[in-house]
């Protein structure tokens, strides 16, 4: 059996999106978020004359954490990223 002809659209026709679930978070992209996080973390301490020790320990772990925090609120249902 033949496949139906899509027809064409016109250009007054509104687009609707594509049914993409942005709420759905992986383990890939949560750990991607956190690598961006620590490596903002590293770069900033890199940038200090002066870093003590306690800072390379405590900053890094903390700015991870919070990065993957404002992402998700970000991304969430009815934040402020959502369209």
């Amino acid at each position: 059996m033949a496949s139906p002809r899509r027809r064409a659209r016109r250009l007054s026709e509104p687009v609707s999106p594509p049914s993409v679930d942005s709420t759905r978070h992986t383990a890939s992209g949560d750990a991607l978020v956190v690598a961006g996080g620590l490596g903002l973390a590293v770069g900033a301490l890199l940038l200090m004359d002066d870093a003590a020790p306690s800072a390379w320990a405590i900053a890094p772990p903390v700015v991870a954490v919070l990065t993957l925090l404002h992402v998700r609120l970000m991304v969430a249902p009815g934040g402020p990223m959502r369209t």
